[in-house]
């Protein structure tokens, strides 16, 4: 009881807290905090080591959160310094935290969103000190690479966190059909490698022009996003000491229809719909294909990417759906009926899908059944955790992103889908999955 709890944004530049900041649990260790998904939880008590969580999609089902007690001996601390430009000027706003040095200074790791550094450029991060216990140190700003420390212990000298001038993208954003600029959009960078790494950028320009600077070097997964197009797809790029990459946009599809009550088929009004199944959490690209009912239940979304896609639709006093098994196309037109099941009075809020009703994991091979829920298809066909999907329909899984497994297994209610599985054993086998409405 009693532990605070914020939700963080991670970011490449560190981590930034979500609005609203914080909330504590109750006397049975339970709390409830909105959140979006692509945030870490952070729990911290008086009396344990601080504890966390990663929100990776949308939050649906309760989450846990364990802290460890204090090692014996451990009291609250300090790790205080100062952050200088590359010419030695002092930085004022740049972001501090720190980490346990066994977890290599990751924000995931970070004992809360850190510090910002005042006029001076100093700062004072509270921190754990035990015997052996010491601290990876990172200092973050815009238009910089990063400075960092390793192996600090609490309550030693003050820090001299030296930024760096890092590398550069630079680039155009334009329209892939008349070659304009778009002269407003949203640019996502994430690192490749083991740790989640990544910077948004809103950017106005009326010719589509851009420039990010203080970049590590490395390769990046670079995507765009632009009121009224469809997201770029995520493209791979090596960023050195100067590196340039235009970035085209198309104009997508456009999906339409109207949301009704499952029960008096009766339009609802005010139902929120959006596109899912994006790659990137909904808080990093803010462009996205997203609108609001009226009055008859209308609904119409601009910018869809093209292929299959699924659409989430929530109204107060019902269930969440999603709606899988529309395929998209640039300037096509996709119309359709999404029905939400009303809540009885009392009954929590769940999410309603159509598919074979199993949890899957991805790997280089296919997706990995890791749970089946029960009564759904999954169950039906005897597949089990630890069966390997290969194949959906013929096609094969090998390298595809999860996401584009997942839509390719959903579908329309009462269809079946043709499985190719490999058993743990080694086996494989052919099953046809009943797709069914599931609620979990």
């Amino acid at each position: 009881a009693g532990a605070e709890v914020r939700a963080l944004r991670l970011e490449w530049r560190g981590a930034s807290e979500e609005s609203p900041p914080q909330t504590r649990s109750d006397a049975r260790g339970e709390f409830a905090l909105e959140c979006s998904a692509g945030v870490v939880l952070v729990a911290t008590h008086p009396d344990h080591l601080p504890g966390r969580t990663l929100i990776d999609t949308p939050a649906r089902e309760p989450v846990t959160i364990t802290l460890l007690g204090k090692a014996p001996g451990a009291r609250w601390s300090t790790i205080a310094g100062q952050v200088l430009e590359p010419g030695g000027a002092p930085h004022s706003g740049a972001r501090v935290v720190a980490a346990p040095a066994g977890r290599g200074g990751d924000p995931h790791a970070a004992l809360g969103g850190g510090v910002f550094t005042d006029l001076a450029g100093r700062f004072t991060l509270k921190v754990l000190a035990a015997a052996d216990v010491r601290y990876n140190v990172r200092a973050s700003a815009t238009d910089f690479a990063d400075a960092t420390a390793e192996g600090v212990a609490p309550d030693g000298p003050p820090l001299s966190l030296r930024l760096r001038q890092g590398a550069s993208l630079t680039g155009r954003v334009y329209d892939a059909a008349t070659g304009r600029g778009v002269p407003s959009f949203n640019l996502f960078l994430q690192r490749e490698g083991p740790r989640f790494a990544a910077e948004s950028r809103s950017l106005l320009d009326a010719d589509g022009r851009f420039a990010v600077h203080g970049l590590e070097r490395g390769a990046y997964q670079l995507r765009v996003a632009a009121y009224g197009y469809a997201p770029s797809a995520p493209v791979r790029v090596q960023i050195n000491e100067r590196t340039t990459h235009d970035v085209g946009l198309s104009r997508g599809g456009r999906v339409s229809g109207v949301v009704i009550d499952g029960v008096t088929r009766r339009p609802i009004a005010g139902a929120r719909v959006t596109v899912e199944g994006e790659p990137y959490p909904e808080d990093v690209i803010a462009v996205q294909a997203t609108a609001v009912t009226d009055a008859a239940g209308r609904f119409a979304l601009e910018g869809v990417a093209g292929g299959l896609r699924s659409l989430r639709a929530e109204a107060e006093g019902y269930h969440t759906r999603l709606l899988s098994g529309l395929r998209a196309e640039d300037d096509g037109t996709v119309q359709t009926t999404i029905d939400l099941t009303p809540r009885t009075a009392g009954e929590a809020a769940q999410t309603e899908l159509v598919g074979i009703g199993a949890t899957l994991s991805g790997g280089k091979e296919g997706a990995l059944l890791m749970s089946v829920i029960a009564g759904g298809g999954a169950e039906l066909s005897r597949l089990v955790p630890g069966d390997l999907i290969l194949a959906v329909d013929g096609q094969a899984l090998a390298g595809l992103p999860l996401v584009e497994v997942i839509e390719l297994i959903r579908g329309q209610e009462d269809t079946v889908v043709a499985l190719s599985v490999r058993r743990a054993d080694g086996s494989t086998d052919e099953v046809r999955v009943p797709r069914r409405r599931v609620r979990f």
